[in-house]
C-alpha cells in the first residue's frame, strides 16, 4: 500500500484514537479534544479500528472535484491561444461564443489558480459621484478618446455620446475630434431618440468657441435645436462619459485585434452593426422617470442644422468671397 497523505487535523485523530485504542484515554475525553459528540467520535474510532490510517482520512481525497469545471483544460488552452489579457468577464463572453459555457466569477479563480490574472485592489473613490439624472435625453456627455485602436501605432479619435441617467451610448470612429464627426453622431442621436435637453462638453474649440463674442459650429446647431450646452472645467465633471471610455479601451480593442481590422471604415461597421448595441445591453440602467425628455420635432431638417455657417459681406456689386472664391 502506498503512502497516505494525512492533513493535519487527521494526523492529529490518529494520535487521540491510538491512545483510545491503548487505553490511555477514554473516548469520552477524545470526544472533546476533537470537539465532536460521543457518537460521531465513536463512528471515527470504528473506522480506525476496521481500516487503520485509512480510516481517518477524507474519502474524497484525491478524487476531481464534482464542481470542476469539465473542460477546464480546453478552456485554458482556448484562453491562452486567443484571449491572453482579456479581464474574466470579457473573456468568458468571448469563450461563450466559441462554446465554452462558463461563469465570469468561475473562470477569474481558474486565471489566478494559473497565475494568468491578478487581482485588482479597489480604491476608494477620490470624490463622490453626482447623482445620475432622472430621465433618459435630460443631459448627454459627449468627448473624444485619442487612441491607438487598432494597434497600427497610429492615434485616431472615438466620438463617445453618452446619457447621464442610462449609460446608452454611441460612437463612431474619426481621424481626429472634429466638427464633422460631432455632427455625424449627434444626427445619428437626434434621428434615433429625439432632440436633447442638454449636453455635456468640455473646453474644446470644436465644441466651444475661445472667444467671448462668438460660436462655434456646434454652439450654433444646438441653439437652433434648443440644447443647452454646458461647459465641464474638468475631466471628473464629465466622468460618466470618460469611465465609458475606459469600456471602449478594453473591449472595442480587443475585439479589433480579434477581427484583424486595420481601417476606420471597417471599425465603424463592427461599432454599428452589433458591437454599441451588445455594449449597451450589458451596461445601461433603467432611468428613475422611464418618460424619455427627448423632444420629438415633426419636420426637422438636420441638413440646414448641422451644417457649416459663416457670415460675409456683401460687396457693392452684389458679390462676396468665400476661401479665395468670387460668388
Amino acid at each position: 500500500m502506498g503512502a497516505l497523505l494525512m492533513s493535519k487535523k487527521e494526523r492529529d485523530r490518529k494520535a487521540l484514537m491510538e491512545m483510545v485504542r491503548q487505553k490511555k484515554l477514554s473516548l469520552k475525553k477524545a470526544s472533546i479534544q476533537c470537539e465532536l459528540s460521543y457518537r460521531q467520535t465513536l463512528r471515527i474510532y470504528q473506522k480506525y479500528e476496521a481500516l487503520g490510517d485509512a480510516g481517518l482520512i477524507h474519502k474524497s481525497r484525491g478524487r476531481q472535484s464534482n464542481r470542476r469545471h469539465p473542460h477546464q483544460d480546453k478552456i485554458i488552452a482556448r484562453y491562452l491561444s486567443r484571449y491572453e489579457g482579456f479581464g474574466p468577464t470579457l473573456a468568458s463572453e468571448y469563450l461563450a461564443e466559441d462554446g465554452f459555457q462558463i461563469d465570469h466569477e468561475t473562470l477569474r479563480r481558474l486565471l489566478l489558480k494559473h497565475g494568468l490574472w491578478q487581482r485588482h485592489r479597489k480604491r476608494s473613490p477620490y470624490r463622490q459621484r453626482r447623482e445620475r439624472k432622472a430621465q433618459f435625453g435630460e443631459l448627454l456627455q459627449i468627448d473624444g478618446s485619442i487612441h491607438d485602436w487598432m494597434g497600427t501605432g497610429k492615434h485616431s479619435c472615438l466620438l463617445n455620446l453618452v446619457d447621464d441617467a442610462t449609460g446608452k451610448t454611441w460612437s463612431q470612429l474619426a481621424e481626429g475630434e472634429t466638427t464633422r464627426i460631432v455632427f455625424q453622431v449627434l444626427w445619428h442621436w437626434i434621428s434615433t431618440y429625439g432632440v436633447p435637453l442638454a449636453i455635456y462638453v468640455d473646453l474644446k474649440n470644436v465644441y466651444v468657441s475661445p472667444k467671448a463674442d462668438s460660436f462655434s459650429h456646434f454652439e450654433v446647431a444646438c441653439q437652433k435645436l434648443g440644447i443647452r450646452v454646458i461647459k465641464a472645467r474638468s475631466p471628473q465633471a464629465k466622468g460618466r462619459v470618460e469611465r465609458n471610455h475606459a469600456v471602449y479601451q478594453d473591449r472595442f480593442v480587443k475585439d479589433l485585434a480579434l477581427k484583424g481590422i486595420k481601417k476606420i471604415t471597417t471599425a465603424n461597421a463592427v461599432l454599428n452593426k452589433g458591437f454599441i448595441a451588445n455594449l449597451n445591453k450589458k451596461f445601461e440602467k433603467p432611468a428613475r422617470n422611464p418618460h424619455s425628455a427627448h423632444l420629438v420635432v415633426k419636420g426637422l431638417d438636420l441638413n440646414q442644422i448641422l451644417c457649416w455657417e459663416h457670415t460675409r459681406k456683401l460687396q457693392h456689386d452684389w458679390t462676396f468671397s468665400f476661401k479665395n472664391k468670387l460668388y
